[in-house]
């Protein structure tokens, strides 16, 4: 598991890098406040360039982070009456996992990563439920940039998907 982690990142940054120019340039890199991930740590980076242009925008992970992470699902996680049958199942109508939220302190940093506003890191021990792909439905992280404000993605609720109207 942490190799393939490991390999991910690793792949992701290798790919940023290749042919950027930037990555040689000067830059000012800022940090959020660190979080604990297992028996390590966690910060949101952010690198910018000297004319304000972001260069990358990313999760590092302290030595001891992808140990002793949690095996069981979070009973502290989302939950959703699914079925609307006024009870939630904790096993098949919570999301289970364990969620890190971040948020860059300085202003020009989130001027520059316009429109990525907050970022969060999801670790779903049992994967994703059913109809899951096979790949999800396995132990992994989940790294999530949004470009809506916090309060609108957790206003956000499972349900049938309606018809919207295409913009021309």
């Amino acid at each position: 598991m942490r190799k393939h982690v490991l390999l991910a990142i690793g792949v992701l940054l290798a790919a940023l890098a290749v042919g950027s120019p930037a990555l040689a340039a000067p830059f000012k890199t800022y940090v959020s406040k660190s979080q604990k991930l297992g028996q390590g740590s966690a910060v949101m980076y952010a690198a910018i360039d000297d004319k304000g242009a972001p260069v990358a925008l990313g999760f590092s992970f302290t030595k001891g982070a992808l140990d002793g992470l949690p095996a069981e699902l979070n009973p502290k996680s989302i939950c959703f009456d699914k079925n609307g049958d006024g009870r939630v199942d904790v096993n098949l109508e919570c999301l289970g996992d364990y969620t890190l939220k971040f948020e860059l302190p300085d202003a020009d940093a989130n001027k520059a990563l316009a429109p990525f506003k907050w970022a969060m890191i999801n670790w779903n021990p049992h994967g994703h439920a059913s109809p899951a792909p096979p790949p999800w439905a396995k132990p992994h992280f989940d790294f999530h940039f949004y470009v809506a404000d916090r309060a609108s993605v957790e206003a956000l609720r499972p349900g049938k998907m309606q018809r919207v109207a295409r913009l021309r």
